[in-house]
């Protein structure tokens, strides 16, 4: 293998004469350096040779800048390598999961290949490592199912499905129940998809057949949930009613003015009122948006917004009965954290529970919401240190950035919303007590322009806040992998966090895995962070750390910047940061 190491330098060479490079053809350019060594490892039977060179191509294409042809070879020769041995699969995940990022198209082709080393390693797999692997196994599968379904191929989905349930045996009841009632959901939409293509064939042959072009738009708009689709089957010639609405429901909320949104919540309600599910379903979900939206931008009270809040209230209970299969579906991510591997401090699992005793603590719990989400946190302090009241974290993304909700045990210790540009959101009069269950909710409403944050504590409001996304800043001290994704944490007590989950309202929940290259460490595009082989900041010799201190020494420090998952509450004589509403 002296070849193989001698390519780090050979690469280097290639990297100074990148315009040469590019203009050689991408086989010719990949095998002028990494052809021979492929050939020669491949002809043996040691793992390690493959391993080596499956990792250093791996390396160079996440140097790789440009997505190109280029990249795609050394990806995939990556990923051939690497999947040929247990000690490599993580490897050949990552390079399908860096070509699926850096080139769309091939995504779909990645995620096969991903979900066969998935495959591999739940087959491979002993004792506690098995349920692990077959949770990476469902998450997979479902992405594909996912995949497949938004590209209309609702068989394909459904197989796909069918196989993971009769394969994973390791998953408990809840997951799947989960799987079957996705099951049942894609059967409906592939004879919805059925009659669609049905209607078509009949529209196709007699044009002039206002019933049928009718019966297509109305099926975008309550099966389908696709309005913008449906705005293509209009004609002059359409009902007076579909002419009106269809065209204005294909555009996104925010940019309606409140009087529209106003009516088109009352159309959506009116179409619910004489549907059957699942199409009930959708159509109340729209008319729920958009008295959501109407309530966003009234901010008079008068006779228009109480109204708006009772139909939305009654539009709410509506989606209740019809159980839950007309809400969209909840996942509890805690199940991903490892406590094994805390950011900061000593954390403990005991079946679903996770909990943490001590200082500080923070707890990432692998997955990022893009997108706008609701979540809940289960959580009981059972106890605080002898000094003051301890506070429960929760760092919650939002438009590429991170928020810090701090619950306190102590009024004057301030709780609230923090990592605002422009100051934080204080909650008025928050404490908590120990031994009791606390349910934080927050919902997170993120558009290209506007972002909103409104959360509750046990039913009773908390800290609100609209904006930019800009806004949104993030913390880059904690020197951790995963920066933008959720995450726990508790400062000077012992807190067990029963469940956090999360429920999409738009865009996808991702799940980040050791040896992912999205976001490690780095800022989103227009963000800033400290310079990458910054040192890390150091405590002078003989200082007692914060945390040791005795409450009036640490108080003299309040007004400095706190580390994450601890925001810094405002002095005792100062007044509370603004609100931001």
């Amino acid at each position: 293998m002296n070849r193989v190491r001698a390519c780090v330098g050979a690469w280097a060479v290639l990297w100074a004469c990148a315009e040469l490079s590019w203009a050689q053809p991408a086989q010719e350019a990949f095998n002028s350096i990494f052809g021979a060594d492929v050939k020669k490892v491949t002809a043996t039977s040691d793992p390690r040779d493959d391993i080596e060179l499956g990792g250093l191509i791996l390396r160079s294409a996440k140097e790789t800048k440009d997505a190109n042809d280029l990249l795609a070879l050394l990806c995939e020769n990556a990923y051939a390598l690497l999947a040929r041995h247990a000690s490599g699969y993580a490897g050949a995940v990552e390079a399908m999961e860096l070509l699926g990022a850096k080139i769309p198209a091939r995504r779909s082709a990645c995620q096969d290949k991903i979900l066969a080393v998935r495959q591999k390693q739940y087959q491979s797999a002993l004792g506690p490592k098995r349920a692990e692997a077959g949770e990476d196994l469902l998450d997979i599968v479902l992405q594909g199912v996912e995949a497949k379904a938004a590209a209309d191929q609702y068989d394909e989905a459904i197989k796909l499905a069918r196989t993971a349930l009769a394969t994973i045996t390791t998953l408990d009841a809840e997951r799947r129940a989960d799987l079957m009632g996705r099951i049942k959901s894609l059967t409906e939409s592939e004879k919805t998809q059925q009659l669609l293509q049905q209607l078509k064939d009949r529209l196709k042959a007699s044009p002039g057949d206002e019933t049928v072009r009718s019966k297509i738009v109305l099926i975008y708009l309550a099966e389908l949930d696709k309005p913008g689709e449906a705005a293509k089957f209009l004609t002059p010639d359409s009902d007076e009613t579909l002419r009106t609405y269809v065209p204005l429901a294909a555009k996104e909320p925010e940019a309606q003015p409140e009087q529209v949104c106003m009516e088109l919540g009352d159309w959506y309600r009116e179409l619910a009122d004489s549907a059957a599910m699942p199409g009930k379903a959708v159509l109340l979900r729209r008319a729920k948006g958009y008295y959501e939206a109407f309530l966003a931008k009234h901010t008079t009270n008068d006779l228009a917004k109480s109204k708006a809040t009772l139909t939305l209230d009654k539009v709410q209970k509506d989606l209740e009965k019809l159980g839950p299969a007309a809400t969209l579906q909840w996942v509890d991510v805690l199940r991903y954290a490892d406590a094994s591997k805390p950011i900061e401090g000593e954390w403990h699992r005991q079946g679903r529970q996770v909990g943490f005793s001590g200082n500080r603590g923070s707890l990432a719990i692998p997955v990022v919401p893009n997108g706008s989400y609701e979540m809940t946190v289960t959580f009981v302090r059972q106890a605080e240190n002898r000094w003051d009241r301890g506070s429960v974290v929760i760092l919650v993304p939002v438009a590429g950035g991170r928020v810090v909700f701090t619950l306190s045990g102590n009024v004057e210790q301030g709780s609230g919303l923090q990592n605002l540009r422009g100051g934080g959101v204080r909650a008025q009069g928050f404490s908590m007590e120990n031994r009791r269950q606390y349910v934080f909710t927050a919902r997170i409403t993120v558009t290209k322009d506007a972002a909103e944050i409104t959360s509750s504590v046990n039913g009773r409001k908390f800290a609100d806040w609209k904006g930019q996304p800009s806004d949104v800043s993030r913390h880059w001290d904690l020197g951790h992998k995963y920066m933008t994704c959720l995450a726990v944490g508790a400062n000077r007590c012992e807190a067990v966090f029963d469940s956090v989950k999360v429920r999409m309202i738009s865009g996808s929940l991702d799940r980040l895995r050791e040896g992912s290259s999205g976001g490690e460490g780095r800022p989103p595009p227009g963000r800033d962070g400290p310079a990458k082989d910054a040192p890390a900041k150091e405590r002078p010799a003989g200082e007692t750390p914060r945390e040791d201190r005795p409450p009036r020494e640490r108080d003299k420090g309040r007004d400095a910047p706190a580390r994450p998952g601890e925001p810094p509450a405002p002095a005792r004589d100062q007044a509370a940061p603004p609100r931001t509403e």
